[in-house]
């Protein structure tokens, strides 16, 4: 995280920041290298650019990333995406 920081990468750093707190699970998904289909769907989901998807493929071959840690991503984009469509809400309620 700290590389992709130096490299002025913050979204990506802010993605991979997601990570604080997951623990190891011992099941099949930790198992399993994350694949390009997870990865991109990560990508979508976090608003990523085509050259920011690029550079989270390599990072996930550098890390390296499981299944796992992709589903525990995508549970804290979909948590945070939930803020930020209920804050939208009481803006409009407000507004």
């Amino acid at each position: 995280m700290k590389v992709c920081e130096e490299q002025g990468e913050q979204k990506l750093a802010d993605l991979l920041y997601m990570l604080e707190g997951a623990l190891y699970p011992g099941d099949q998904q930790a198992m399993e290298g994350a694949t390009f289909k997870s990865l991109a769907y990560v990508s979508h989901l976090y608003g990523l650019s085509h050259e920011e998807r690029q550079k989270l493929y390599i990072v996930a071959e550098e890390l390296p990333l499981s299944q796992a840690h992709l589903s525990y991503i995508t549970r804290n984009i979909h948590a945070r995406n939930q803020i930020f469509s209920d804050l939208d809400e009481m803006v409009k309620e407000r507004g």
